[in-house]
């Protein structure tokens, strides 16, 4: 699905919404949803802060490089945090999401973009490494997809 970036967007945008609240300031409940994506961010933003160790930010982090589209600037800020929070953790989803087979652009492109404000705060030289390998193909993939799409 990732690799349909309309119907992966489509996705993402039903099953981790941000909350939407009614005219008396409450709540609403978004049908199929899954988890609120604004809720997310702002629990592992608090959990980094207050250093909690109860916090899978393994998983969580990764679920915000799919979910990045939804909320662009608080997930860089959110990957900021955690770099000075669980840098390690940082360093291990990328690695691990780089080493497969095949990654959808999409996912590459989420990359590329939560790793530009990185390179800014970090002298890490695996941060740098990690960037320049997400933005190795990048282009040819984003091309590929949108000539696919375009042909299918």
């Amino acid at each position: 699905m990732a690799d349909s970036p309309g119907e992966f967007d489509n996705f993402i945008k039903a099953y981790f919404p941000i909350s939407k609240l009614d005219k008396y300031n409450q709540e609403i409940h978004q049908k199929d949803c899954v988890m609120y994506c604004d809720h997310m961010v702002k629990a592992l933003m608090e959990g980094i802060e207050e250093n909690n160790k109860r916090i899978d930010y393994y998983d969580f982090l990764k679920l915000s490089v799919y979910l990045y589209g939804i909320m662009p600037e608080s997930i860089k800020k959110l990957w900021i945090k955690a770099l000075t929070g669980c840098c390690d953790t940082v360093i291990r989803i990328t690695d691990e999401l780089l080493q497969k087979d095949h990654i959808a652009v999409v996912i590459k492109y989420n990359l590329v973009d939560i790793f530009e404000p990185l390179l800014a705060v970090s002298e890490n030289e695996i941060i740098k490494e990690l960037y320049l390998r997400c933005r190795v193909g990048a282009e040819y993939q984003h091309v590929n997809a949108l000539l696919e799409n375009i042909w299918s």
